[in-house]
């Protein structure tokens, strides 16, 4: 972490203007759109912190498992929302990611941290988008949430989605990703094959010690 990947993270998602270069998802280039489009593009994203930038603390559990797909052609019909499906998607997703919340309707702000996150990642993996982007996805979290969690994202990579990962786990880079880069100073100094690679040697390489 603090080597440029949140700087990079932000730009990918719209939160920050990049000054040179292109971003393509699918053949699309988005370069200079916002957050929404990227959504309509096919991007998801897990935030490093789920309180202030993945959640609605006093939304409902339902509107949170919502934000950002209103439109989506399963819940929105002709520009308003369909209560009905609204309610079958969040009661769904709840089952699915084994969330503990006593009702859809009940503030989200009051789960734990670990069921928060589980709220997150289902909300992101629920359209089945072609790209995520999973920022410290098991940060702070016990080790049956980050099991869970981790089992997620390699079920989505196995579908056939691609996942750009974030985090500052080693051992959790090495056991889930199939390609690691490693950033130093802004930039990637680094492409590793994670089943030949140490932790000691790519640590040497966050820290700009690894002679290249």
């Amino acid at each position: 972490a603090g080597n440029g990947q949140s700087e990079m993270v932000e730009a990918l998602w719209g939160l920050r203007p990049i000054s040179h270069g292109s971003i393509r998802v699918t053949g699309t280039e988005i370069n200079h759109t916002n957050v929404a489009t990227r959504r309509s593009a096919g991007m998801a994203y897990i935030p490093e912190d789920r309180h202030r930038l993945g959640t609605a603390s006093k939304a409902s559990l339902s509107s949170n498992l919502l934000m950002g797909f209103q439109t989506h052609p399963d819940i929105s019909r002709r520009g308003w929302l369909d209560l009905g499906a609204v309610d079958a998607h969040a009661s769904e997703l709840i089952e699915q990611f084994d969330i503990k919340a006593s009702s859809p309707d009940m503030v989200v702000g009051t789960l734990s941290g670990g069921n928060l996150q589980r709220v997150v990642v289902a909300r992101e993996l629920a359209h089945h988008s072609p790209l995520l982007i999973a920022e410290q996805p098991t940060r702070g979290l016990d080790i049956g949430a980050i099991a869970f969690i981790r089992r997620r994202l390699t079920d989505f990579r196995d579908a056939g989605g691609a996942v750009l990962m974030v985090s500052a786990e080693l051992s959790e880079i090495q056991t889930l990703s199939t390609r690691i880069l490693v950033m130093f100073e802004g930039s990637i100094v680094a492409e590793l094959d994670p089943e030949a690679v140490t932790e000691a040697e790519i640590g040497l390489y966050m820290t700009g010690s690894h002679a290249v």
